[in-house]
């Protein structure tokens, strides 16, 4: 389950424990969709929906079992947008605690809608409007998506900081035991050196200021 939603809340976009804060207008994915997303997502894909049912309505290629089954998958979504029995309500409705189950059916009914919209082209019905891929689907058939390319980008950089640092490893490895002490050598003289430099300027910042002579 993937919810692309606005900013304006702390998130965690890579799933790695940092939050971010979204700002207005931005775009970003998280696991844990709330409440509100789930309304956005219902009301979004609930005029896709009836957008759907007046083409279906409309088509005369449809058969008669088809706009059956069209109407039972309509008033099934209903159900879900409205969240009881009957699908009748003025405005979607979502809950805390099932706010990501009921995520991953408001993007099985967009795949259901896709579909149907796909046998209307099939059957040369007028359309009022294509509707893009839903994400879920080019997730599934591994089209990339802003998920996706995160996580691949995010693996690139892991491995390109792995192996600097195992290049790094190899490096040191390679290093004759007299090339070594002469690394260390260099440390500690470098060291001693810092050391005499910032000696004076220590003591004049603790030391008590020397009285002038009488």
């Amino acid at each position: 389950m993937e919810t692309i939603r606005r900013g304006g809340r702390t998130v965690d976009p890579f799933g790695v424990g940092i939050n971010i804060i979204g700002q207005p207008g931005d775009w970003y994915y998280t696991g844990v969709p709330f409440p509100s997303d789930v309304k956005e997502a219902k009301n979004r894909v609930d005029a896709e929906y009836q957008g759907v049912n007046r083409d279906v309505q409309a088509c005369a290629n449809l058969s008669a079992g088809d706009k059956a089954a069209w109407a039972s998958d309509l008033a099934n979504w209903r159900k879900l947008y409205c969240r009881n029995d009957s699908g009748t309500c003025t405005e979607p409705d979502a809950a805390w605690f099932t706010s990501g189950s009921e995520m991953d059916d408001v993007e099985k009914a967009e795949k259901l809608l896709y579909a149907w919209q796909q046998k209307l082209v099939a059957a040369k019905c007028s359309v009022s409007g294509l509707f893009k891929k839903p994400d879920v689907l080019q997730r599934e058939e591994g089209t990339p998506t802003i998920k996706g390319t995160a996580e691949a980008t995010g693996k690139l950089i892991s491995e390109a900081v792995k192996g600097a640092g195992e290049a790094g490893g190899d490096v040191v490895k390679k290093l004759i035991p007299w090339q070594l002490w002469a690394v260390a050598g260099i440390v500690v003289v470098v060291a001693g050196v810092a050391v005499v430099k910032l000696a004076p300027v220590a003591a004049a910042a603790y030391l008590p200021p020397r009285r002038p002579a009488t």
